[in-house]
């Protein structure tokens, strides 16, 4: 499914070259962003399961390690902007950077749905998710 939907995007992705082709990305991009993704994410937040998240004591450690591994793998790379940032928004965009839901919900869905991921971990995945998401930008500012 996941190469089908590449291709079929590399084919729209031909069909909208040109001037004609801004009304159709647009109209994509409305029907997408304001109604598939949204519905992508309440399946996904209505399959969550949120008890795995007190099911074992290590559960906040664990979570706690993830943000730690998001804000080194996703964050730390802002080093290598050192020469186009200031200082000041050094910070602020790696944090930026570090939040992470939309492919970490993908990946962990995939994964439960395929057999080769246990649901309590995928819970903890999503938790450290949305907890990113909540917390990372609430830090920057």
């Amino acid at each position: 499914m996941v190469v089908g939907g590449f291709a079929a995007g590399m084919v729209v992705s031909l069909a909208n070259k040109g001037k004609g082709g801004v009304i159709l990305r647009q109209k994509l991009d409305a029907v997408g962003y304001g109604f598939l993704i949204p519905i992508f994410f309440i399946v996904a937040g209505m399959k969550f399961d949120i008890s795995a998240l007190w099911a074992n004591p290590l559960v906040p450690v664990q979570i706690i390690c993830l943000l730690g591994l998001l804000i080194l793998i996703r964050g730390v790379p802002v080093l290598l902007y050192i020469q186009a940032l200031a200082p000041n928004d050094r910070l602020p965009f790696a944090l930026y950077s570090a939040t992470g839901l939309p492919m970490i919900v993908i990946i962990s869905e995939i994964g439960v749905s395929s057999g080769l991921m246990a649901p309590d971990r995928a819970a903890v995945l999503v938790g450290a998710g949305m907890i990113s998401v909540l917390l990372f930008p609430v830090l920057a500012e």
